[in-house]
């Protein structure tokens, strides 16, 4: 296991567990900043609650019926030992009516910030679509990705001022822990890996603030989140 990341003031982490036909291990993390006090367990359990009521209404039209999400774990990010709950909503499965596709299709969802930088993009791939929405075997229509992205921003907008305690969200965020890599020896003869330089360790930049998330857009090429192949 690898060093745990730095501690990152007034965000919160919420992943979101995905079931996929047979596959129950696609993950999406999404940042978010907060303010006021910290989230205590209770209010991690309450955001997490909150984000499955929005996934259901926003996102289950828009995945198929072997598609859903299982659960959203919210952590506190501030420290080590920020608190961490499990939504305790009940699953939901997808009602998009259309042939189901493989489980590492996706629809990636870009998102923008103000900064300049060198390195990949903030996205998501999200879980969604079905055979009826491809104009080819690689595009999706307009009518899912143009929904895709209305349904994201209007979870965003309901995530932004839920508040849970004293602890109340923000915008959605985007948080850089690593900066560039360091070539890592190992094996007989010798070969390199790549390896990511946690930001604040020594020899690399600091840490640096969460930057928030200014535009959306919904890529048309289907994505694919190919490490879920070996489990289809």
């Amino acid at each position: 296991m690898g060093a745990p990341l730095p501690p990152t003031p007034n965000m919160l982490r919420t992943r979101i567990d995905w079931f996929c036909g047979g596959d129950q291990k696609a993950i999406s993390n999404v940042h978010w900043a907060y303010s006021g006090g910290p989230p205590a367990a209770i209010d991690a359990v309450a955001i997490g609650n909150h984000l499955m009521g929005l996934l259901t209404a926003q996102v289950a039209p828009l995945q198929d019926v072997d598609t859903g999400a299982n659960t959203v774990i919210t952590t506190d990010m501030a420290s080590l030992a920020g608190a961490a709950g499990t939504s305790t909503a009940a699953p939901y499965g997808g009602s998009r009516a259309g042939g189901i596709l493989p489980a590492s299709t996706c629809v990636l969802i870009n998102k923008k910030i103000a900064r300049r930088y060198r390195g990949g993009k903030p996205r998501t791939y999200l879980p969604a679509g079905t055979s009826t929405d491809l104009v080819f075997s690689k595009l999706w229509n307009s009518a899912l990705t143009d929904a895709v992205l209305a349904a994201w921003e209007e979870i965003v907008a309901g995530m932004l001022g839920f508040t849970s305690g004293t602890c109340v969200v923000g915008g959605e965020v985007s948080i850089s822990y690593f900066d560039g890599f360091t070539n890592v020896p190992y094996g007989i003869p010798t070969k390199y890996r790549r390896t990511p330089i946690v930001r604040g360790s020594i020899g690399a930049q600091p840490i640096i603030p969460p930057d928030p998330i200014v535009s959306y857009s919904v890529r048309e090429v289907v994505a694919s989140q190919r490490r879920r192949n070996k489990d289809a």
